[in-house]
Formats: structure tokens, C-alpha cells, sequence
């Protein structure tokens, strides 16, 4: 099966899209919405980056129809054609054209941690890209706190987003309260904001906060 028909089924199928709120872990105050594709299809390979177009006007989209609601708060979107040098130039040269027509609207790119460090040369000069347009640049799934600041050093980011499975066992893990307390520390001396993913309660809330982090991302809808 060709890449374009494998595209248009993935298209087809119309993956669950929710905006999940990214909140001030101090004041509560809402500061960005993440685009979530329940079912985006990882395994196909994004050769032109088509995917993440594609997702991320799908998110625009989303963020747009309550945009009157909070119109300055960031839409956050995964992107993951971004480690082949061509095709990480092929997305800027296309955010590059959007970017006018955002007017109110703001974007923030999300990269895995993962890739990080084996592609930093080509992570690098496009996060200094991109942010030159002024879309933000996270690097999602942070959990090694061995090669954080490394990796860190390398891609000029804007923010760290601390992974849901650190957060998660911050109630009653050591090394995981360890990890996110030092992952948020090499953050802030590089001068970048940390977010901690997945807290879904009061509790993980002000553990988290207490660890450093500032923000806070899940499914809360509210203030807490």
C-alpha cells in the first residue's frame, strides 16, 4: 500500500481529538490547551510530514472554535517529522506560510525526548527556527534526568513537559519525585518552564507544584 492511500485511511478514520487544559500551578489560571489524537496512528512513516500538518490544523481548528473563551493561550500539538533534516525543512517552510494567518491564535511544537539526543543537530536548527516565528518549542516525555541537561543544552527550547508516568508515581515513589525535582532544576537554569502531564487530582497537583513544576496538565477542567 502506497504512503499517500495509507494517509488517506488514517484520515478516514477520524481519530478522537480533545483539547486537554494546561493550567498555572500556582494560580490555576488556564495557559494552553494540548491537542490529544486519541488514535493517531504512529506507525506510519510521515515521509513528507503530511501527518503532522494535518494535526496540526485539525488542532488549530479545535482550539479556534473556543478561542473566544481564552483567544492567547497556546495550542500545544506533537509533531514527529522533525528528525530527517529535508523533512524538518519541508514543516518550517510550511509553518513559515501559516504563521500569518494565525492572527490570534498560538502555536507550541512538541518533540519526544527521545529524539532529542540522537538528532539534536537537526532538532536544534529547527527549534531555533520555529521559534523565531514565534511557535514555541517543548520537549515532551522528559524522564531521564541522566541526559536531560545534555539534551537541553543542544535544542533551545522554550519548556520541559515531565512525562505522566514520573508524575504519576510522585505519591510514593522516591526516585520519581527525585527525577522530577531535577529534571524542573536543570530546566529553570537553562531559563525554561516545566510542565508535569497527567496529574489528575488535587493531591498530584500540589506535589507537583512543590517539586518545581509550573504547569500542570490533565484532565481538569477547573481550578483546584
Amino acid at each position: 500500500m502506497s504512503f499517500m492511500s495509507t494517509l488517506l485511511g488514517a484520515f478516514v478514520s477520524s481519530p478522537a481529538l480533545r483539547l486537554e487544559s494546561l493550567r498555572d500551578a500556582h494560580s490555576g489560571e488556564l495557559v494552553g490547551r494540548e491537542a490529544r489524537f486519541e488514535q493517531r496512528d504512529l506507525s506510519i512513516r510521515d515521509e513528507h510530514g503530511l501527518v503532522d500538518r494535518w494535526a496540526l490544523r485539525s488542532a488549530l481548528a479545535a482550539a479556534g472554535a473556543v478561542a473566544n473563551e481564552h483567544p492567547a493561550v497556546p495550542t500545544h500539538v506533537d509533531v514527529f517529522s522533525v528528525t530527517d533534516i529535508d523533512h524538518a525543512r519541508e514543516l518550517y517552510q510550511w509553518l513559515r506560510t501559516l504563521t500569518p494567518h494565525l492572527h490570534d491564535q498560538r502555536l507550541a511544537l512538541e518533540i519526544d525526548e527521545r529524539f532529542v539526543a540522537p538528532y539534536a543537530e537537526t532538532i536544534g536548527g529547527f527549534a531555533g527556527a520555529v521559534r523565531r516565528l514565534g511557535i514555541e518549542l517543548v520537549v515532551d516525555h522528559a524522564r531521564n534526568c541522566g541526559g536531560i541537561e545534555q539534551a537541553l543544552r543542544s535544542v533551545h527550547c522554550d519548556a520541559v513537559k515531565i512525562d505522566a508516568s514520573l508524575i504519576d508515581a510522585i505519591a510514593f515513589d522516591r526516585s520519581a519525585r527525585a527525577s522530577t525535582a531535577e529534571i524542573t532544576r536543570v530546566a529553570h537554569s537553562l531559563g525554561m518552564y516545566t510542565i508535569a502531564d497527567g496529574v489528575l487530582d488535587r493531591e498530584t497537583w500540589e506535589r507537583a507544584r512543590d517539586l518545581g513544576c509550573d504547569r500542570v496538565q490533565g484532565l481538569i477542567e477547573l481550578p483546584i
